[in-house]
């Protein structure tokens, strides 16, 4: 089995797991990839092609070949896809169940939007630039990026951004939230942000609205939700989702609501690149609202942030089979 890191776009030490599939087919006869519980487009992180290439050059039978992930929508009729459902929500429950948290305060310190933030990319560095330039005093974000770290730097997302041609307003403002970065919180001491510390920040919902979700994969087609939704689902908190297309409708299918009665919720249905977009007039808009307007809001929601919290509570592994068409047993 090779084991195959990877983020929205790229596998990591990509050269390195060409020679190592080739090893485990020589000495096996087979070729299992493990995606470590992640779920990408396969072909957006350029596995696909990669398998196409060995199995045209090598005559290696695709049959032989196995991919392990979490990406609930993921087909291939030319190897074998092994499904698994989501991790992380049997520990987010075990927290919700073992902590106490008070309810929305609604007071003086309360702020509209919330985003939390470890590793950046180009989306959710646009997303924490549009809160700490033009809505910093209504909102709670964090973001663990140090251009000192060695770690970090490759994941800043500035160059993704000018490449893409965005507008210079939109890169002044994210190399200005890029030199004040980082933004750490105590709820989140150190990074990487490891089970179960992924939950503290659930220790501040009860100070903010909205939950801003920055998905880890945005790209082609996919659909992994994380501890990021299961949070604000878990939190009687609503949210805004930048994810893969049709990340709403998918994440309906498992029985959830969401808040299209509020604000548009069209977003969803855009690739990635056009979400942003979208997702920062919501934002502004929201930002207009009155305090007094905002609490009206959150009591109109409260039948769907119920809902939404009794369906997590009773989310299980055999569901996402059923709605998805799979079974790995």
């Amino acid at each position: 089995m090779i084991s195959v890191p990877n983020m929205d776009n790229k596998i990591w030490n990509f050269e390195y797991k060409v020679v190592d599939m080739l090893k485990e087919y020589s000495d096996t006869g087979k070729i299992v990839v493990d995606l470590d519980t992640e779920g990408p487009d396969l072909n957006e992180i350029g596995l696909l092609p990669l398998l196409d290439y060995m199995v045209d050059v090598y005559d290696i039978d695709p049959k032989k070949i196995t991919i392990m992930t979490s990406n609930q929508i993921e087909t291939n009729q030319k190897y074998t896809i092994d499904l698994h459902a989501p991790h992380l929500m049997e520990p987010c429950n075990n927290f919700i169940s073992n902590n106490v948290f008070p309810k929305k305060t609604f007071d003086a310190n309360f702020k509209t939007f919330g985003l939390f933030i470890g590793r950046l990319n180009k989306y959710r560095l646009e997303l924490l630039a549009e809160l700490h330039t033009k809505h910093k005093s209504k909102s709670l974000y964090t973001c663990h990026y140090d251009r000192i770290k060695e770690y970090h730097r490759p994941h800043c997302g500035i160059t993704d951004l000018i490449n893409d041609g965005r507008e210079w307003n939109t890169i002044i403002e994210c190399v200005q939230t890029l030199s004040e970065c980082p933004f750490i919180s105590d709820i989140v001491e150190s990074f990487p942000i490891l089970t179960p510390a992924h939950m503290n920040i659930s220790k501040v919902y009860h100070n903010f609205f909205i939950d801003i979700v920055a998905e880890s994969y945005s790209t082609g087609v996919a659909f992994l939700p994380s501890e990021k939704i299961w949070r604000p689902l878990l939190l009687n908190t609503p949210f805004i989702v930048q994810g893969p297309h049709n990340y709403i409708k998918n994440l309906q299918k498992l029985g959830f609501q969401s808040f299209d009665k509020w604000w548009n919720e069209g977003y969803s249905e855009d690739p990635a690149e056009y979400q942003v977009l979208e997702i920062k007039k919501i934002i502004c808009e929201i930002s207009d609202w009155s305090d007094r307007k905002v609490q009206r809001v959150y009591n109109d929601m409260k039948p769907i942030l119920d809902n939404n919290f009794e369906c997590m509570r009773n989310l299980t592994d055999k569901k996402f089979q059923q709605v998805f068409g799979y079974n790995n047993e």
